[in-house]
């Protein structure tokens, strides 16, 4: 359990990640038509405000992750590594007071994701807190997931053999290059 506060007390409440993780529930699992390859998405959700998206490749690799644990924000990409941050609400007209806004004053759109300077490792604990009692996901994937918040890897760092072996596909047809080796072809030319 993690000590946290309510805003609307100054009373400490407690976090309790191993019932949070077992109430997830899968709520939706779609296909999504990218340019190049279709990528499978699948949400896990709790009443207790706490969400996990994964999104698949056509091998079933997990290349983009995100926990929502009460508005804080941790993803991972296999592009661009590791991020953490928080959402903020707010309506098109209302400027909200945060470092992102004070530098470039701009006005937020509702819903916008605003990433810290650099991951938050207590954000990313916490996230893999919930990670690991996930009810609905399978051991192998909660491993998976918790080792890309860990140990972030992306694209830039990956052996090149061992990127091809584990993005690249096979078709019947020869080669068939997923999104990401055309991604990194146009990066190293």
């Amino acid at each position: 359990m993690t000590k946290a506060f309510n805003n609307k007390s100054e009373k400490p409440f407690y976090v309790n990640f191993r019932e949070i993780g077992l109430k997830l529930k899968e709520m939706e699992s779609s296909i999504i038509n990218t340019t190049h390859q279709k990528v499978k998405s699948q949400w896990f959700h709790s009443d207790s405000d706490v969400d996990i998206v994964l999104w698949r490749d056509e091998r079933k690799n997990i290349i983009k992750q995100q926990v929502n644990l009460f508005g804080q924000v941790i993803e991972w990409n296999i592009v661009e590594g590791l991020k953490t941050g928080f959402v903020i609400e707010t309506e098109d007209s209302q400027e909200v007071d945060t470092e992102a806004s004070l530098q470039k004053e701009s006005k937020l759109k509702p819903n916008v994701i605003c990433y810290d300077s650099s991951p938050s490792q207590h954000s990313i604990h916490q996230a893999v807190d919930v990670v690991r009692f996930a009810g609905p996901l399978h051991q192998f994937d909660k491993d998976v997931v918790i080792s890309n918040f860990l140990e972030a890897p992306k694209i830039a760092s990956m052996d090149p053999k061992v990127f091809f072996e584990t993005f690249g596909t096979k078709s019947n047809f020869g080669t068939k290059l997923t999104f990401f080796i055309k991604i990194l072809r146009r990066f190293f030319k």
